[in-house]
């Protein structure tokens, strides 16, 4: 289907699915550099950050993060965008909305579909949708030329509150549709018996938290447990938020399968190279000269 077609067909269905007191106008439109999103006074854009191999440097998908702007010009964070819902119906619109415009863009950007796209789902939407987990956003892909196997949906530690045994209900319905779970923004502290319950396909490891560190033991001991952890539910590692050459051995300390952040590749409106520097994951400013160029 046509762009322009598909972007209508989403319109109209969101309209006739949400009402017009969630749903006032189109959330969608073509503008020259892709597809945009719109709620209230906001507008709504994707970008793009690769995923790549600890070894070898190979792209393996990429992370939708969300732009925001105001009427006004004023720039918003993602969490400040989804404070903005008043009502749990709300939420799961514009979570879906926001989805929607990324694996829209992505498509653009791949052209023949395919790739991994990971992207941030608000755990409030998950505990809000009483069944059919991922159902209609299944539908969404397919008309976008992509499928539940080219998702991994993305959960924030910080906010995995509450029932973990519902949660796993969830996530669980989400995996027999083909979706991949990865828990994000996790540090040396992330709770052991909710990882067990969640059992993640990979657990995205924020590499600033060893520096922020100040529990028991170093923090490279609490990094090595961490991902001893993971590896016994069967979990794979990334390290993300690599922003500079201190954040490798960080990397190294959680021992990553996959590197995400600034000092690789920052996030783009396009999906850039195939293929990224091959890190040694040390601090050796001679092996890393000709990465930097």
């Amino acid at each position: 289907m046509p762009l322009a077609e598909l972007v209508h067909y989403l319109n109209r269905q969101n309209r006739d699915s949400y009402g017009a007191g969630i749903c006032p106008g189109d959330g969608l439109s073509i503008g020259p550099a892709g597809v945009l999103g719109h709620d209230g006074d906001l507008l709504l854009r994707s970008v793009f950050q690769p995923v790549s191999a600890a070894r070898g440097g190979r792209v393996i998908g990429h992370e939708a993060l969300l732009r925001a702007e105001s009427d006004d010009g004023e720039s918003l964070t993602a969490a400040d965008v989804f404070r903005r819902p008043a009502s749990p119906e709300k939420l799961i619109y514009l979570d879906r909305l926001c989805r929607t415009l990324h694996a829209l863009n992505y498509l653009q950007l791949t052209r023949a579909g395919g790739g991994t796209l990971f992207l941030n789902v608000e755990p409030r939407h998950v505990r809000a949708v009483t069944s059919g987990h991922g159902l209609v956003f299944e539908a969404i892909l397919k008309r976008c030329g992509l499928s539940p196997e080219n998702i991994f949906f993305e959960l924030r530690a910080g906010e995995l509150t509450g029932d973990p045994a519902t949660l796993a209900d969830a996530l669980a319905a989400y995996r027999a549709r083909g979706y991949r779970i990865a828990i994000d923004q996790a540090g040396p502290d992330l709770d052991r018996t909710l990882l067990a319950t969640l059992r993640p396909e990979l657990v995205k490891f924020d590499v600033r938290t060893l520096e922020r560190w100040r529990g028991a033991g170093s923090a490279e001991n609490a990094a090595a447990d961490a991902a001893r952890a993971c590896r016994e539910i069967g979990a794979e590692i990334a390290a993300t938020h690599v922003a500079a050459v201190r954040h490798l051995a960080p990397a190294r300390a959680f021992a990553a399968d996959y590197l995400q952040g600034h000092y690789l590749a920052p996030p783009s409106p396009d999906l850039g190279r195939g293929e990224l520097p091959s890190l040694p994951l040390a601090e050796d400013d001679a092996a890393l000269a000709p990465i930097r160029g």
